[in-house]
C-alpha cells in the first residue's frame, strides 16, 4: 500500500487518523523542507507510506517486551516539560551498549520501537503538553549528551543502520 497524492490511501487504517490530513501536518512538512511545496508533499507522501508500510496502527497497540533491554542498554527517556511546556527528551548515545542490546533485541525491533515512540510524541505527548499548557505545543527539546560516545559506536554496522533508520 502507499499513500495517495493528498493523504494516506484511502480505506487505510492510517485514512482515519484526521491530524494525518491537518493544516498543521503540511506545515510541519513545508517547515522541513524550507518551504519548498514539491520536496515537503514528497516527504508527507513518504511518511504516509512509511506509516502503512510499518503497519503502524497495530504496531502502536503493541507491547514491546524488549522494552525492558532498550531502556537498559539504550539510555533514553522522556522527562516532563520544560519550561515552555515541551517534552523534554534526553538520549544519552555514549552509553549505549548496542552488543548486548542486540543480545536481546532485534534491529528491526528497535526501529520499530522508535517509530512508535515517534507517533506516541504526536498522537499523545504533545496533545498532552497542549491541553496542560491551554496553547499549541508542537515540539519537544531533546537533549543529546554525547558524553562517552566513541568510534566503537559509530563504526558499529548494525548500529548505524539502525539510527540511520529512526533519525
Amino acid at each position: 500500500a502507499s499513500g495517495s497524492a493528498d493523504g494516506p490511501t484511502p480505506g487505510s487504517a492510517e485514512d482515519g487518523r484526521p491530524y494525518l490530513r491537518s493544516d498543521h501536518m503540511l506545515i510541519r512538512f513545508l517547515i522541513a523542507r524550507q518551504w519548498d511545496v514539491e520536496r515537503a508533499l514528497c516527504m508527507i507522501r513518504e511518511h504516509y507510506r512509511f506509516l502503512e508500510n510499518k503497519n503502524l496502527e497495530v504496531l502502536i497497540q503493541t507491547t514491546f517486551p524488549e522494552e525492558v533491554y532498550i531502556k537498559k542498554y539504550y539510555p533514553q527517556s522522556y522527562h516532563g516539560t520544560d519550561k515552555q511546556g515541551r517534552p523534554l527528551y534526553i538520549e544519552r548515545p555514549g552509553l549505549i551498549d548496542m552488543p548486548r542490546l542486540l543480545q536481546h533485541v532485534k534491529p528491526e525491533r528497535l526501529v520499530d520501537y522508535f517509530a512508535v515512540e515517534s507517533e506516541k510524541q504526536v498522537r499523545r505527548r504533545l496533545p498532552a503538553c497542549s491541553l496542560a499548557r491551554g496553547e499549541v505545543i508542537d515540539k519537544s527539546l531533546n537533549i543529546v549528551d554525547l558524553e562517552g560516545l566513541s568510534l566503537s559506536l559509530i563504526s558499529h554496522s548494525t548500529a548505524r543502520k539502525v539510527v540511520t533508520e529512526i533519525t
